[in-house]
């Protein structure tokens, strides 16, 4: 035998263990996103609710992460612009975790705007926002 024939045989056992490798254990293909959004959200996917002054109203948001990883969020509320405390929440990969936060009506009557933030970990803009619209009646 001739050390060509040695060398495409090496070669070729080489391809057969690299394709093999490669198809019991694909690279990622997906694109990394997560999703955030209020599931109890009209058909349009805003919402509103009344509220008495002084009354304090619950809001689930939901949290899908399909990062290729777990992620540690945190979830706030904000009325007008103001943020509430927030939560902090781990989310596995292709897992769903619903976020119930809590926001105390706003003293004086009218149509607020309850914002919901959801950060991926550091203290920078959030990645994601929704908000839900909130009417105080007298």
């Amino acid at each position: 035998r001739s050390p060509l024939t040695w060398g495409l045989a090496i070669v070729l056992v080489a391809l057969v263990v690299g394709v093999g490798y490669l198809a019991a254990n694909p690279g990622l293909t997906t694109t990394a996103y997560t999703e955030f959004y209020l599931p109890n959200a009209g058909d349009n996917g805003t919402a509103e609710r009344s509220l008495s002054v002084g009354e304090t109203a619950t809001f689930t948001v939901a949290v899908e992460n399909y990062e290729h990883s777990a992620v540690t969020y945190r979830v706030a509320a904000a009325v007008n612009g103001t943020e509430m405390p927030n939560r902090s929440v781990r989310v596995e990969n292709r897992e769903t975790r619903n976020v119930t936060l809590s926001v105390p009506a706003p003293e004086d009557p009218g149509r607020y705007r309850v914002g919901f933030r959801l950060y991926d970990g550091d203290d920078g803009a959030p990645e994601l926002t929704t908000r839900y619209w909130v009417r105080v009646q007298s």
